[in-house]
């Protein structure tokens, strides 16, 4: 990704948490939002190019959709949302993971109590406890904690055996190499994407000249 691009994306991302942080949005329809975005969708590939272009106002309507006017003009830069968005952009940048990914691990409302701990120190530092919060938990393990499921409940509801589960849950077992199917039906009951899942690492899309 080039500095531009990276730039660009900050500045987009800020004005959505400083929109919604004004307008007293909740915290978590904001996260949601953003990893339901097309928009974000697009930038965790690095396929922004591939969409048309929009300005950070036309984002916004995306992810507050209910609105029928989007401004910025009496919207304040707040710098907890400016910090906020270069981390959650160099994290991506960094580990290739889905948005909704890095949501689980890193919450809204635990990325601003960072902000007076790391604003000061080199952004590298935040990817580095990005890192270990990481290397810690599988995603499946904090989609559970989310949902309040149990292996045993998911292990009903999608029909995959307990010990598979916990495999995939401990990451003793790959999940990534686990049957389309088997995922599908584990995405859809935790209502979350294949790929943030899977913990897959996205790569740019490659386009023909």
């Amino acid at each position: 990704m080039r500095t531009s691009e990276l730039d660009n994306y900050v500045e987009i991302l800020e004005r959505v948490f400083s929109f919604g942080v004004y307008h007293k949005y909740a915290l978590t329809f904001i996260r949601d939002s953003i990893s339901q975005s097309k928009f974000f969708q697009a930038v965790e590939s690095n396929s922004y190019s591939s969409i048309v272009y929009q300005i950070a106002e036309d984002v916004a309507k995306e992810i507050y959709y209910e609105r029928k006017d989007i401004s910025f003009k009496d919207v304040p830069i707040y710098t907890e949302c400016l910090w906020a968005a270069e981390a959650y952009c160099k994290i991506q940048e960094h580990s290739k993971l889905t948005f909704e990914a890095i949501f689980l691990y890193i919450p809204l409302d635990s990325m601003f109590s960072y902000f007076h701990l790391y604003h000061e120190m080199d952004i590298t530092r935040i990817v580095e406890e990005f890192d270990r919060l990481y290397n810690s938990r599988s995603t499946l393990s904090l989609l559970l904690d989310k949902y309040g499921y149990s292996l045993k409940y998911l292990s009903k509801i999608t029909n995959v055996s307990y010990q598979t589960l916990a495999s995939f849950n401990t990451r003793r077992r790959d999940i990534k190499k686990c049957d389309v199917q088997v995922l599908k039906n584990i995405a859809n009951a935790l209502n979350t994407r294949i790929e943030t899942l899977a913990e897959l690492k996205l790569e740019p899309v490659e386009y023909p000249h």
